[in-house]
């Protein structure tokens, strides 16, 4: 299936005028099926309610800690027919995400919204390891307040001068096997998202990273009113789920059901697994989604198990010799 996702910095959501207007348009414009917020400057639980009334389907937030900055929140649409779990935010307002399964496909969608000064940058994207770590794939998007190549900025400085954060994002991109949705799609097309008020600068610096599993079929920025941002979106087919295509035959190695540490930790991954009944279409399409992942886990304890033998054989090959 093919679904839709969209990033906005939307620059404050107080003005009740605006507020209606930033929500339709991303509803009926944008019309995204998860839909990313920053700068929401809405710090109380009362705020976000009125936000879910006007969004009307089931939103995630981390909201801001002042009533001028910060603020981020992740809204789907229930047309999706899937299932979130497992939230994670911080205390800042900067970074909220949340394991989704729709459609047989689970992955986790991460909103950040980047602070302005580098060294507190590069702490921020350093600090997003411990959310995004797992065995799902990673969708990580929102503002990140800088960019990694010359044509995402427009007379933003005349030098590019050393930003360790800029290294960080690229490390997030590299260890969690990310692509840019938006150059994906327009890779010479500069597609610049923030423009300084009363001046010619501009720069790309709201972006959304897909899997480099999924296939991107469409991205695109435009101006929506009310915000020094533009919103982007990105088009992506999720892929097949596990021991769909039918390529390959696998046979179960029944020796692990003696392995305690294999099944220890297989009871503790099923208990996890059974949450995401909700999100398939039927038991039967869960059980051979389950399959999948029963199978991985097989092959990498089994690829561990052995590894761990001939690290044993090594260390006791020169007991050996000396006992010759």
């Amino acid at each position: 299936m093919i679904l839709r996702i969209a990033t906005f910095n939307v620059n404050g959501l107080h003005d009740k005028r605006k507020f209606s207007k930033v929500i339709q348009g991303c509803k009926i414009i944008i019309d995204a099926d998860i839909l990313l917020l920053q700068e929401t400057f809405l710090s109380t639980p009362l705020e976000y309610e009125l936000l879910k009334d006007q969004w009307g389907d089931e939103f995630v937030f981390s909201p801001s800690v002042s009533s001028h900055s910060g603020g981020v929140c992740i809204a789907f649409r229930d047309r999706l027919s899937g299932s979130i779990f497992d939230l994670k935010y911080d205390s800042n307002g900067r970074f909220v995400a949340v394991l989704c399964t729709i459609k047989g496909y689970s992955f986790r969608v991460c909103n950040v919204y980047a602070p302005n000064v580098q060294s507190d940058r590069h702490v921020f994207f350093k600090g997003l390891y411990r959310y995004l770590r797992g065995t799902y794939p990673v969708i990580l998007a929102g503002d990140f307040n800088c960019v990694l190549k010359k044509i995402d900025r427009y007379n933003v400085g005349q030098t590019t001068p050393p930003d360790p954060s800029r290294d960080a994002v690229r490390e997030l991109i590299h260890t969690f096997q990310l692509a840019d949705g938006y150059r994906a799609v327009h890779p010479q097309t500069p597609g610049h998202t923030w423009f300084r008020v009363n001046s010619n600068q501009s720069s790309r610096i709201d972006r959304i990273y897909v899997p480099k599993e999924v296939k991107v079929c469409n991205s695109e920025t435009f101006c929506l009113p009310y915000s020094d941002h533009n919103p982007v979106y990105v088009d992506f087919v999720t892929p097949n789920t596990p021991d769909s295509n039918g390529k390959s035959y696998w046979k179960y190695n029944v020796s692990l059901n003696r392995d305690k540490d294999f099944c220890r930790d297989l009871r503790h991954h099923y208990q996890m697994w059974s949450s995401l009944k909700p999100g398939f279409d039927s038991l039967s399409d869960w059980w051979e989604n389950i399959k999948g992942r029963i199978r991985e886990h097989a092959i990498k304890h089994s690829k561990s198990r052995v590894r761990k033998k001939r690290e044993r054989l090594t260390l006791a090959s020169p007991l050996l010799s000396l006992h010759r």
